[in-house]
């Protein structure tokens, strides 16, 4: 699963210092970070990825379920916050 808003603003927010205020500043400071650590910036799949979600697998989410000697195909729709989540 990938990680949300908030942690990708924290990634960020821990390596770009306080006080960036416009563009100017901030490419001013990249290119200066930059020439010593040029992926500083960079995500990496790993930055993405909710690791507590490791054990998620297809097997989880079955294509049927059956109950009471009735099949139910199921379905499933990831959109987090919207109506038809889940």
């Amino acid at each position: 699963m990938l990680v949300d808003d908030e942690l990708i603003f924290a990634f960020y927010d821990q390596r770009i210092p306080a006080g960036m205020h416009n563009g100017a500043a901030f490419e001013h400071w990249r290119k200066e970070v930059e020439r010593d650590k040029p992926k500083l910036l960079y995500l990496k799949k790993d930055d993405l990825m909710r690791h507590e979600a490791a054990g998620i697998t297809t097997e989880h989410f079955p294509p049927q379920l059956q109950m009471n000697n009735v099949s139910y195909a199921l379905a499933y729709n990831f959109a987090p916050g919207k109506n038809d989540d889940g």
